[in-house]
């Protein structure tokens, strides 16, 4: 470091007290800078807390050594020596710990006691830029989300509007307006699953999704859910199976915990094969009790299961006889079972099957009491 000498700014500050504490308090860095070697005269609290080592004053630096781009410098004195009004940039400089700032900076020429000096002022607006970037982000995900939702509805109501219109228009025959109307119920269900399961994934985004908790058993939960969907199984003739150990008490939401293990189940159902099994239970295993979810069927290629709790992904499976997907189930479980303070965990194997568990913590037991 250079060896430090007192310059009339300093002399000037030491003097005025309002000075030096307005100084101090300014939101900003500011940096007063020796024109002919462009070392480092006065360093207000908040650049030294940001630049600085431990907090110390920066006195006798070489200001070049705070930028990033050395060109940058170079630029702010070229454009400087041009135009001696205060100029406004906006730079990158090098924090403590070799931190890269985003700023913006103002640079100005002072004249003090005859000796020409630099006013340097740098506004840190690192986290600003960081926001604006997540929040285009999460633009471009919504945008996309739209998309993918707007185009999921269109062919379903576009059937709907057409299979009225034949209805409406065409002579028909009982059997076959019959048939008509089947398609439109079956089409509109279609519809209002994928909106039930947009307002769920907007509740959830938007944290206004929340939990009514009480005490039950996971265990009866997933006979009942079992039981449930055991006759869309038979329709593929999947053998469903269920175990379940003595005690499975946890604080759950019974609704919500419901509607994960319902997308669990029919996934399994509809992406395995007709004849095939899907096995269920629930133990405990060690500190926590895991829910588990197996089928034989497809199973996920290891390159896709990074993506499986995404919203709207299409991967490679398909289900095994042309039923409809949203795409949000699994995103919604995911969060159903995090906010229940759980883990969801993926085992799969392409060609032979998957197997999905979730995993709560237990309660640890109370310390056994001395007497």
């Amino acid at each position: 470091m250079t060896q430090k000498r007192n310059s009339s700014f300093e002399t000037m500050l030491a003097a005025d007290s309002k000075l030096r504490i307005f100084n101090d308090m300014v939101p900003a860095g500011i940096l007063v800078i020796r024109f002919q070697d462009g070392r480092v005269v006065f360093s207000n609290r908040y650049f030294n807390e940001a630049f600085g080592v431990d907090g110390v004053d920066l006195l006798g630096e070489d200001w070049e050594g705070f930028f990033v781009d050395h060109e940058e410098r170079q630029n702010l004195m070229v454009e400087l020596s041009m135009n001696d009004e205060v100029r406004d940039f906006e730079l990158r400089l090098r924090g403590r710990d070799d931190t890269v700032l985003c700023g913006l900076a103002s640079l100005a020429p002072i004249l003090i006691d005859d000796e020409d000096l630099l006013l340097f002022a740098f506004n840190d607006v690192t986290k600003l830029k960081r926001v604006e970037a997540e929040l285009r982000e999460l633009n471009e995900i919504k945008n996309r989300f739209l998309g993918m939702a707007a185009h999921d509805l269109r062919n379903p109501i576009g059937a709907i509007h057409g299979l009225a219109n034949m209805i409406l228009t065409l002579e028909l025959e009982d059997g076959k307006k019959a048939r008509f109307l089947e398609m439109i119920s079956r089409t509109s269900d279609q519809m209002l699953a994928l909106l039930n399961d947009l307002l769920d994934v907007s509740a959830i985004e938007s944290s206004e999704f929340s939990l009514k908790r009480r005490a039950g058993s996971l265990g009866a939960l997933l006979t009942e859910r079992t039981g449930l969907v055991s006759i869309n199984a038979e329709q593929k003739a999947i053998r469903l199976s269920c175990e379940v150990d003595d005690d499975t008490e946890i604080e759950l939401d019974p609704d919500r915990l419901s509607q994960a293990i319902d997308n669990l189940l029919t996934n399994a159902v509809k992406y395995s094969p007709p004849g095939s099994m899907v096995e269920t239970s629930v133990r405990r295993k060690g500190a926590s009790l895991d829910l588990t979810v197996r089928d034989f069927g497809q199973g996920i290629a290891t390159e896709e299961i990074g993506r499986l709790f995404m919203p709207f992904e299409k991967l490679s499976s398909t289900p095994t006889a042309g039923e409809k997907s949203t795409g949000l189930g699994l995103a919604i479980t995911k969060k159903i079972v995090e906010a229940h303070g759980g883990t969801v965990r993926v085992d799969s194997v392409l060609g032979e099957g998957s197997t999905f568990t979730l995993s709560f913590p237990l309660p640890m037991p109370d310390p056994p009491v001395s007497v």
